[in-house]
């Protein structure tokens, strides 16, 4: 459904989302939404006419159902707003007094928030203060947009099982998904049932934690795992580690930091049997500058000068997509199969190296991000031959990917230090009337095995697989009559498989 049609089929979703101003019509909305993408083409010094003509080109292409931007930088634009759809809570201390005006400044930019517990002595204690203050803030009416937030907790902290266990005996928590951070080390420790040391130097079985996990997402849906280590190991500024993930856990992050978000409905460029990916790729580069765009409308906006800073430093970007399950179903594919992954593969494959290209072209005329001055993976190593050149797509080759790493390693050019990931999307592919993400749809969502779920991750983002710069919201739909048994199964096959991060969900959660 493209976007000239919201008026009359979906202004249920931009009305109750509240991406509407009181009394604006979805055209007036498209107007707001292009006007503050590209008002900062001026400060580049791009001429009028080629701004008249980039905004005419992006709204066309939001009208056509091409792609749209996230929700959240829908709802801020041409609000004094930063356009981000998603944070890390900056470095704070929520002991001290004060941290939580912290928190309610971000809600109030419209941005969820991910909090790493891992170094509270009570970190359930935090995590049932934030959600009280979050169902108290909410009470407020106040905000545009639902509070939502993630905890994370080390498998290494001594409350673990407390964490693990909270939704269960703490109902109320509604505000936080959950995710514990597990490590290939625990893993490894919990399928040779052995103990592993907890910080305090309690010896704890790994496999009785994994037990546990397993057992709360059986009942609630979380905690989810997610293994910040081998997002790490993908982190191109190392020296600057990811600390937490947001709210959907799709990407590692750094305190503070933020996203831009836009997505690609890839079902749009198929016609008949022919996939046209000239018009992807230039979809593609017109939403990565579209979302450094909305970096530089942001960096006076954030509340606080951490996010600014480090938006500063990365410009990081999140591409993402929709409609995947649309285009194989039109392509008569099954989801949980060789040739719907490799198709997947190859138009992924296509939106990363065109959001590269871009960003490389976009910092020969305002410059690379600041983090591309320092070290790095792109200057300092084989960042893009050995992550994605090693295994390369039909459409994207090794040789291309080595072609754009040659030449941004020797310049030292590049716009933004990632431009990809796989967000769940939620309203925006409601919006277009399109499957989110990478789900498959709705109604066979339960259908397809869990392994089929993970494989298809694996061929997008796995650590030694993967076509996109970071990881996926993915959750794995499981039918009711899944047995704890079956969940610790997708958790450990996740491990096996190279994923970073996988959820669970029950059809009686």
């Amino acid at each position: 459904m493209a976007f000239n049609a919201l008026g009359m089929h979906r202004s249920d979703v931009l009305v109750t989302g509240r991406i509407l101003l009181p009394g604006e019509q979805p055209d007036e909305l498209l107007d707001r939404i292009v006007d503050t993408f590209f008002a900062p083409e001026v400060q580049f010094g791009t001429q009028s006419a080629v701004v008249h003509r980039l905004k005419a080109d992006f709204r066309d292409l939001i009208m056509s159902g091409a792609c749209i931007p996230g929700t959240p930088g829908m709802t801020n634009a041409g609000r004094q707003l930063p356009l981000s759809s998603c944070a890390v809570a900056p470095t704070l201390d929520l002991t001290q007094d004060g941290s939580l005006d912290i928190v309610r400044a971000y809600y109030q930019k419209n941005m969820g928030l991910g909090f790493n517990l891992s170094g509270y002595n009570d970190p359930v204690g935090h995590l049932l203060a934030l959600n009280k203050f979050c169902d108290k803030e909410t009470q407020t009416g106040q905000y545009q947009r639902y509070i939502g937030n993630m905890a994370m907790l080390s498998c290494f902290h001594p409350h673990v099982l407390r964490f693990i266990r909270a939704k269960k005996e703490h109902p109320e928590i509604t505000y936080f998904n959950l995710s514990v951070d597990v490590t290939e080390a625990f893993m490894e420790a919990a399928l040779s049932g052995t103990d592993i040391t907890l910080s305090d130097g309690t010896l704890v079985n790994a496999s009785d934690i994994l037990d546990e996990i397993a057992t709360s997402a059986w009942e609630t849906g979380d905690p989810g795992i997610v293994f910040l280590d081998r997002m790490n190991r993908d982190n191109p500024v190392s020296h600057l580690p990811y600390t937490s993930v947001p709210t959907c856990c799709e990407t590692g992050m750094v305190p503070g930091e933020t996203n831009q978000l836009g997505y690609i409905n890839v079902a749009h460029f198929l016609t008949g049997s022919t996939y046209n990916y000239g018009g992807l790729t230039s979809a593609v580069k017109l939403m990565t500058r579209a979302l450094d765009n909305a970096v530089q409308a942001s960096l006076n906006h954030f509340p606080h000068a951490e996010s600014r800073d480090v938006a500063q430093s990365k410009r990081r970007l999140g591409i993402g997509i929709c409609g995947l399950s649309d285009l194989l179903i039109l392509m008569g594919l099954n989801y949980d199969s060789d040739e719907s992954r490799s198709v997947a593969r190859d138009i992924l494959s296509a939106i990363n190296f065109g959001s590269k290209e871009a960003s490389f072209e976009l910092a020969s005329s305002r410059g690379s991000c600041g983090a591309m001055e320092g070290h790095n993976a792109y200057t300092d190593g084989r960042y893009l031959e050995d992550k994605f050149g090693l295994h390369p797509t039909a459409v994207i080759s090794a040789d291309d990917w080595t072609l754009l790493a040659e030449s941004i390693r020797q310049r030292r050019q590049l716009r933004n230090i990632l431009t990809t990931t796989l967000p769940p999307t939620g309203r925006s592919s409601l919006l277009l009337g399109v499957s989110p993400s990478l789900e498959p749809a709705l109604k066979t969502a339960h259908e397809v095995p869990s392994r089929g779920h993970l494989l298809m991750m694996r061929d997008l983002v796995g650590t030694d697989t993967g076509v996109f710069d970071e990881s996926a919201s993915k959750t794995v739909n499981m039918p009711r009559a899944a047995t704890v048994s079956d969940v610790r199964e997708v958790f450990v096959d996740s491990y096996k498989l190279g994923l970073k991060n996988i959820c669970v969900y029950r059809k009686t959660n």
